[in-house]
C-alpha cells in the first residue's frame, strides 16, 4: 500500500513538471527564447495587443519570425502541439499571434504598394526579409490586422499550413508566442535596471537613476555622500546633492557661514548657494565691514547718529547738509558790522549802527549830534582853549 502511495505521488509530480514545461513550451535559438504559450480553451487567449503586453511583462515582444532559421525553431514546437486545441476552437480560429501588424490599408495580396504597411513591432518592414504567408492570397485584412502563425493542417482543401503565416483582426483571441533575450532572463538588473541582449551574448544593464556598477547593485545614495543635510537625488549619469541654503559644493561639503565671514556682530544668513550678512543698524557692506560713524562723516562739530543701514547728522547752529557741510556764518553774510549768529537749520544777523535787514543791508547809519559844551569838552580833552 505505501508503494502505491509512493508511485502515486512520483506520477502526480512527473505530471506538474510535464504540464509546467508544457505552457510555455520554449525553444532557443541564437541567444533568444521563443516562448509559445497554448490554451486549450478560450481562457487565456489573447487579443494581439494584450499578447504584445504579456510578453513585455517577462521581458520580452511577441516574436519577430523575420529569418527562415527562427521559423525552423519553432516549427517543431508546432508540430508537437498542431491541431490542437479542438474544444469549440477550430479552423481559422486558431493559431499564435507573432510581432507584425497592419494599422491601415493593410491588403497586401492584390496591392504591392501596401506592403510597406506591414511591420514588425522593432520598426522594421516585414516585407523587407524573409516572408512565409500562406499564399498569395495573403495579407487580405483591410485595417487593424496582425499576423498569426497556423498551428494546423487539419482543413480539408487547405494543405501545407502548418507554420504559415495569416492576418486577422487584432481583436482576434489567440495564443501567443514570446521572444526574449536569454542573458537577459530572468533580469540580472536590479533595482529597475533595464537589461539590453548584446550581440555577443553578454547584457548591459541600463540602471535607473541614482544606479551603479555592471548589474545596477550600487545605490549612490545609500549612504548618502550629502553632507550638511543635502538631500541626495539619483540621476541618469549619477547622483546630485540638493543643498540646504547657504551651502555648495558637489557634496554639499562646503557651509558657507561656518567661519561667519560677516565683521562686526553680523549674522551670516545661508541663501541659495550662496549667503547674506544681517548687519547690526550701526554696520553696511557685504560683509558688515563698514561702520557708518567711524570715522565720523559729519563736519563743523556734527554729531553723527547710527540708523538702520545708515546715518544722521545732527548739526550745531547755523549749519545744514546732510553732513553738516555748510556754516551759514562762515562766509560772514552779516553787512555792516552785523554780527552772525547761527539757529537751527539757519542764521540771524545781529545789526548795528541803524542798519537791519536779514543780512543788516537796510536802514541808514547813525548821526552823531554834538552840542557846543559837547564840543567844547572834547576839545578841551584834546588840551584845546576854547574861547567863544
Amino acid at each position: 500500500m505505501k508503494m502505491h502511495e509512493g508511485t502515486i505521488r512520483v506520477l502526480i509530480s512527473f505530471l506538474l513538471v510535464i504540464i509546467t514545461q508544457a505552457n510555455p513550451t520554449s525553444v532557443f535559438y541564437n541567444g533568444i527564447e521563443y516562448q509559445l504559450y497554448r490554451f486549450d480553451g478560450q481562457n487565456g487567449r489573447l487579443s494581439f495587443n494584450d499578447a504584445n503586453t504579456a510578453c513585455v511583462n517577462i521581458g520580452g515582444e511577441l516574436a519577430l519570425i523575420n529569418a527562415v532559421n527562427i521559423q525552423n525553431a519553432i516549427q517543431g514546437q508546432l508540430e508537437m502541439w498542431k491541431n490542437e486545441p479542438n474544444g469549440g476552437w477550430i479552423e481559422w480560429l486558431r493559431g499564435y499571434w507573432i510581432g507584425g501588424s497592419c494599422s491601415d490599408n493593410c491588403y497586401a495580396a492584390g496591392s504591392t504598394s501596401n506592403q510597406v504597411n506591414w511591420k514588425w513591432s522593432d520598426g522594421s518592414g516585414i516585407y523587407d526579409g524573409y516572408t512565409n504567408w500562406y499564399s498569395n492570397l495573403e495579407p487580405n485584412g483591410v485595417s487593424n490586422q496582425a499576423a498569426y502563425v497556423y498551428n494546423f493542417d487539419d482543413m480539408p482543401g487547405f494543405p501545407n499550413t502548418l507554420g504559415a503565416w495569416g492576418d486577422e483582426s487584432v481583436n482576434s483571441l489567440k495564443n501567443y508566442i514570446c521572444q526574449r533575450d536569454t542573458a537577459c532572463y530572468p533580469n540580472p538588473c536590479y533595482n529597475g535596471g533595464t537589461c539590453q541582449y548584446m550581440n555577443n551574448g553578454s547584457y548591459n544593464c541600463h540602471c535607473a537613476p541614482g544606479f551603479d556598477d555592471i548589474n545596477c547593485t550600487t545605490d549612490l545614495c545609500n549612504p548618502s555622500p550629502c553632507e550638511n543635510s543635502g538631500t541626495c537625488v539619483g540621476t541618469m549619469s549619477g547622483y546630485e546633492c540638493d543643498c540646504t541654503l547657504g551651502v555648495i559644493g558637489t557634496n554639499c561639503e562646503i557651509d558657507l557661514c561656518s567661519k561667519n565671514p560677516c565683521e562686526n556682530g553680523g549674522t551670516c544668513i545661508g541663501t541659495d548657494g550662496a549667503y547674506k550678512c544681517d548687519c547690526p543698524d550701526e554696520f553696511i557692506g557685504t560683509y558688515c565691514e563698514t561702520d557708518l560713524c567711524n570715522p565720523s562723516p559729519c563736519e563743523n562739530g556734527g554729531t553723527c547718529d547710527r540708523l538702520e543701514g545708515d546715518y544722521q547728522c545732527y548739526c550745531p547752529l547755523g549749519v545744514i547738509d546732510r553732513n553738516c557741510t555748510t556754516d551759514l556764518c562762515r562766509s560772514s553774510p552779516c553787512e555792516n558790522g552785523g554780527t552772525c549768529i547761527g539757529t537751527d537749520g539757519g542764521y540771524d544777523c545781529n545789526c548795528q549802527g541803524g542798519y537791519n535787514g536779514t543780512n543788516c543791508t537796510t536802514g541808514k547809519p547813525e548821526t552823531q549830534q554834538f552840542t557846543r559844551i559837547d564840543q567844547q569838552l572834547l576839545l578841551q580833552q584834546d588840551g584845546f582853549k576854547v574861547v567863544w
